[in-house]
């Protein structure tokens, strides 16, 4: 897959609903340039339980606020369910048929999976066609329990909203990557190591351009700390995670480390990410959503190029997320 181009094309709204705030974004492409129409963030209320019946009101209510607000243009949006409540393994299973694989992954994640294989949607990606000496592939495996998703699209339609997907976290990352910083022909090939940091948290994705190939959620962000300690525990997650790839994929190289975050928070990490990088062999960057669009939208709420130190990598990417094409 790739990043498709034409004169302008408006893209979806893509709507990051997480358990402490909604972050929504819409984007298009003028040309070779990606422009932010509008976009809005409201924080959860501390006195507001996430996944509570208040909970849903207050999402639905802001919803409808950032929408008159930020003047988003028509009713289809991308989405995603809070990271919280996505599963996501990486698992090893026999090399069988598509059936076979099925079982395969319910039976390896059956009692890891925190509710009924029954009651959950499952998507997988399989990341190595060939089996190891073993007879083994390597597998990412996605879980949302089918009443949250059915609760998410409901708060949707009370909003007045039209969902085109709901999609998961590691799609958005990857979504944001490819369109800003993976656009050159080269790029195609190359694999690479996404750090997204955010206040509480932090996705770790590998990919080969658009080709999932790892994913997974630490709990570690901006927000927990900014002490040296804290940096380290994050790089070393890092570190970890390219051994897990270089090990069970020997014919995979990663060349690339980027960093997705807000440049105005990325300075103690970045420079622990270039030593990683240069003990690694790999190119290092920091790739920073926000400085990567135009704004154009004249209400452009809960959002401040300057000094902004919001994560944005999810939003715009679900946004994104339909210029990605096959």
């Amino acid at each position: 897959m790739f990043f498709s181009f034409a004169k302008k094309v408006q893209y979806p709204t893509g709507v990051d609903i997480r358990n402490d705030r909604i972050m929504v974004a819409q984007l298009q492409r003028r040309d070779e340039h990606i422009e932010l129409l509008g976009a809005g963030c409201e924080k959860l209320p501390a006195d507001i339980q996430p996944g509570s019946v208040d909970w849903q009101k207050w999402a639905i209510k802001s919803l409808k606020q950032i929408y008159v607000q930020s003047a988003l243009k028509g009713r289809k949006v991308i989405t995603a369910l809070p990271y919280e409540d996505v599963y996501v393994d990486q698992v090893r299973i026999p090399k069988s048929g598509s059936g076979q694989i099925d079982e395969a992954i319910i039976n390896r994640i059956r009692a890891t999976l925190p509710y009924d294989p029954q009651q959950a949607i499952i998507q997988h990606i399989i990341t190595s066609e060939q089996p190891d000496q073993a007879g083994m592939i390597d597998v990412i495996v996605m879980a949302m329990e089918r009443l949250k998703v059915e609760r998410h699209l409901a708060i949707y339609e009370k909003a007045g909203l039209e969902p085109q997907s709901i999609t998961v976290w590691p799609t958005a990352v990857v979504s944001s990557f490819v369109a800003f910083f993976a656009r050159r022909r080269s790029d195609i090939e190359t694999v690479a190591a996404l750090l997204n940091v955010s206040e509480n948290h932090s996705h770790i994705v590998i990919c080969k351009h658009s080709t999932i190939l790892f994913a997974r959620t630490v709990g570690i962000g901006f927000g927990t700390d900014r002490d040296s300690a804290t940096n380290e525990k994050l790089v070393n997650e890092v570190e970890a995670c390219l051994r897990y790839i270089r090990n069970s994929h020997s014919n995979i190289n990663v060349s690339r480390l980027l960093l997705l975050s807000n440049k105005h928070r990325g300075e103690l990490l970045g420079k622990s990410i270039c030593t990683v990088a240069e003990k690694e062999q790999m190119s290092a960057q920091l790739g920073d959503v926000v400085g990567s669009v135009n704004i154009v939208g004249e209400n452009i709420g809960g959002f401040d190029r300057r000094g902004n130190e919001m994560d944005w990598t999810v939003a715009f990417g679900l946004s994104l997320s339909q210029a990605i094409t096959r």
